[in-house]
């Protein structure tokens, strides 16, 4: 309380306080497809292939067919998850071994079954006279393979505020942008496709509060994982077509 012998004043000092807001932040992306891997193996009893996939990122994987009589005999892996990045470079290894068999000269067939029911053949023939022989395919033929299949996109992203969170997916091939908004808060996820970038959904009028006072956010920073599928015509696989990711507030 004011002291009543003394002159009464009030004064003001006024602080300017310019807040931005903070951009999204994407964390991480991949992009990956599922395959199931092959061998078939024909020719006379006695015959092993053994198929190694080898990758950089760690990951081995490993089966063999014995060849018997009647059909063809087939050996394959459970599916594998390739990544699709060059940051994982793959090497197959097919190992024959003649032994014990009466000198055919078997076929062997390397396949592989994609996302999209797509089979992918590679054949070679071994000579069991040439006793035990190695087949190398290399990152390059292996991937060829995946030309004109469905691929898996993935990204993780965050924003600090409590803005809605959209991922705009661009594939320069002329086919239209997939946007897929995660609108805050709870677990609520829209989907749009759009040729321009203004399109997106509008969605700020679902979403009023009342002003915060204090000084957290009334809720909690955003966090996303968000997936989707594309598939490259097979006629524009020999050109190079960039996959640009946005990671916008709504």
């Amino acid at each position: 309380m004011a002291d009543p012998m003394y002159d009464q004043s009030e004064a003001h000092h006024y602080v300017p306080v310019e807040v931005y807001n903070v951009d999204p932040t994407i964390h991480s992306t991949a992009a990956y497809t599922e395959v199931n891997l092959c061998i078939r193996l024909s020719g006379n009893k006695g015959n092993d292939v053994t198929l190694t996939v080898m990758g950089t990122d760690g990951s081995y994987y490993s089966v063999t067919t014995t060849r018997v009589s009647g059909g063809p005999n087939i050996g394959c892996l459970p599916a594998i998850k390739v990544d699709m990045t060059p940051s994982t470079k793959y090497q197959l290894d097919i190992a024959y071994d003649p032994t014990g068999d009466s000198g055919a000269n078997p076929e062997w067939i390397f396949e592989g079954t994609f996302p999209d029911g797509k089979i992918k053949e590679l054949r070679h023939t071994f000579n069991s006279n040439d006793g035990p022989m190695l087949w190398t395919i290399g990152n390059k033929e292996f991937k060829a393979l995946t030309i004109g299949s469905p691929l898996t996109f993935e990204a993780l992203a965050s924003d600090p505020g409590s803005d809605d969170l959209a991922f705009a997916w661009i594939w320069s091939d002329f086919t239209p942008y997939d946007i897929h908004i995660f609108a805050h808060p709870g677990v609520f996820y829209t989907f749009a496709a759009s040729d321009m970038f203004d399109l997106l959904p509008y969605m700020e009028q679902k979403f009023i509060f009342a002003d915060n006072s204090i000084r957290t956010p009334e809720y909690d920073p955003i966090r996303a994982l968000d997936s989707v599928n594309h598939q490259f015509a097979e006629g524009q696989m020999p050109y190079f077509l960039y996959v640009t990711l946005i990671g916008t507030m709504t």
